[in-house]
């Protein structure tokens, strides 16, 4: 193929995938969507969001990763057109090009990998993430201190998807996970009304009953928020859960891996908020047991 026939081959394919971009931005547009990360309640938040794109009668589809899509989410709905997106372990990447009204959910990372690890070890379905079947032996080798640790390796790109995410998007509306929690029926009406279903496409009154039909005590099978079975993937239901676990050889790791993480996210205000912890931990009244061995000691 000749330098000339190349160029003219390259251009005509160039034209047709901006034709396909064009399409999809035409008639198609703006698509709705909802970007989580892993272990920021994406099943829980799916679950409300697709009740209510049912009762919308909108086309809803749900995405783990960028494979499932090929990496060209415009393309995939020009072929076959939808309405909601779910993308659940989002990659700011994917999401440049294309016109959107949409929410963003982020946690706390210390939370992350507390919840990471319970669900790693028994909760979390394996299927189709070989990466996880073949981890997930591993981590029940270790012991709960060392699991915690290797959990902030496991866990590494989902929060980098979170530090490299940009957050000055006016049309997609940053949640963080902490206040939709705190106050699930207002946080989920903000979330609608963002998004212009509630009330055009579906009245309050159906949005609130969609909410409380996956409250915490409805998933956890009626175990109210705080009450823990470390083996269901609704595990506990509270936020700040991390202090309860994190030991400062913890505390000092994900410093050391994620400090810009908090920073940007909020969580934290300064640098070394590890010190509030430590005084935190020299504050907590040694239990009985100890303090007999060491006299016995």
């Amino acid at each position: 193929m000749g330098p000339l026939i190349a160029a003219v081959a390259t251009k005509a394919a160039d034209d047709a995938i901006e034709a396909t971009q064009e399409e999809a931005r035409g008639f198609l547009n703006p698509l709705l969507a909802y970007f989580g990360h892993h272990k920021c309640g994406t099943s829980w938040i799916t679950k409300i969001v697709e009740d209510v794109c049912r009762a919308a009668r909108l086309k809803f589809v749900s995405h783990h990763y960028e494979t499932f899509f090929d990496g060209d989410i415009l393309a995939l709905r020009v072929r076959e057109p939808f309405d909601f997106w779910n993308y659940i372990n989002a990659d700011v990447n994917f999401t440049r090009e294309v016109d959107l009204r949409a929410f963003h959910v982020v946690r706390d990372p210390r939370d992350v990998i507390v919840s990471a690890y319970f669900s790693h070890l028994y909760s979390h379905s394996d299927a189709g993430w070989a990466r996880l079947r073949h981890y997930r032996p591993y981590l029940r080798s270790l012991s709960k201190h060392d699991g915690l640790l290797a959990e902030m390796e496991f866990n590494a790109l989902f929060i980098a998807h979170m530090l490299m995410w940009d957050y000055s998007r006016p049309n997609i509306l940053e949640v963080h996970f902490e206040d939709l929690a705190a106050a699930e029926e207002e946080g989920f009406e903000k979330i609608f009304r963002f998004l212009d279903l509630v009330p055009r496409s579906v009245s309050v009154e159906q949005m609130r009953a969609i909410v409380a039909r996956h409250s915490f005590i409805q998933l956890s099978g009626g175990r109210p928020a705080g009450v823990e079975d470390a083996a269901s993937h609704y595990r506990k239901g509270v936020v700040g859960d991390w202090r309860n676990h994190f030991e400062p050889a913890h505390v000092e790791y994900f410093k050391k891996l994620y400090n810009p993480v908090l920073l940007k996210l909020g969580y934290e205000s300064y640098e070394d908020w590890d010190e509030a912890f430590a005084r935190r931990e020299e504050k907590k009244p040694v239990p009985r047991s100890a303090r007999a061995s060491d006299t016995a000691s």
